[in-house]
């Protein structure tokens, strides 16, 4: 099961960063362009729910620490593109989602699951 979460975490990862250098946000389909802040906050929830199941034996500093620093990573690559922006909102809708990863890992419920732990 942990191979399943590490491969989809790094599918995502791609998919994430690709989307994050594509030139116009325009010519992707309607789903994916809802919301800037709301398409940040999702990636980085999922991703970090999917880092979390594939590295259960990191400690939460260390996987929203690795989150926050791919965040700011992002956001330095789009600063030196020039159809890009970089935006400290972006980074803030990114650290909603990486917190509302952890509130939903902290469930008393999931503590009991295998993959967690």
């Amino acid at each position: 099961m942990r191979l399943f979460f590490k491969i989809t975490f790094f599918i995502t990862l791609g998919a994430v960063s690709i989307l994050s250098v594509v030139r116009s946000y325009c010519a992707l389909p309607d789903f994916v362009s809802v919301s800037d802040l709301v398409n940040h906050t999702a990636a980085f929830f999922v991703l970090s729910i999917l880092l979390k199941c594939s590295y259960s034996y990191f400690r939460t500093l260390l996987w929203g620490g690795l989150m926050i620093i791919y965040a700011l990573l992002i956001e330095i690559v789009q600063y030196f593109i020039p159809y890009r922006s970089a935006s400290f909102s972006d980074i803030a809708a990114d650290g909603v989602g990486i917190l509302l990863a952890l509130l939903i890992l902290k469930l008393p419920a999931l503590r009991y699951c295998k993959i967690i732990k």
